[in-house]
């Protein structure tokens, strides 16, 4: 289960609408139920909530945290070397 420090930590990485974010990550990622049918934004949301405990969302919800972190990161990078690219090209 999804505590409330958790969950915080996950929005904080994923940002706003992060609900829509880990929806659209499951449906890109082909996380769904055993029938095929995608797992709704509500049922999702009260994992995410701490509401209910589900192994398989839970699970997908930290893959979707990481892979939001891991772009983060990415672009901080990239925004970084263009910063020193610039500056470096100021001082020639």
């Amino acid at each position: 289960m999804i505590t409330e420090q958790e969950k915080e930590l996950i929005k904080q990485v994923i940002g706003k609408r992060s609900l829509s974010a880990i929806h659209q990550f499951f449906i890109d990622n082909n996380i769904v139920r055993k029938n095929g049918d995608p797992y709704s934004k509500s049922h999702i949301s009260n994992v995410l909530n701490g509401g209910i405990s589900h192994d398989d969302i839970e699970d997908g919800i930290a893959m979707a945290a990481l892979h939001y972190h891991t772009l983060a990161e990415r672009k901080a990078n990239a925004k970084e070397k263009l910063m020193q690219q610039l500056k470096k090209e100021e001082g020639e």
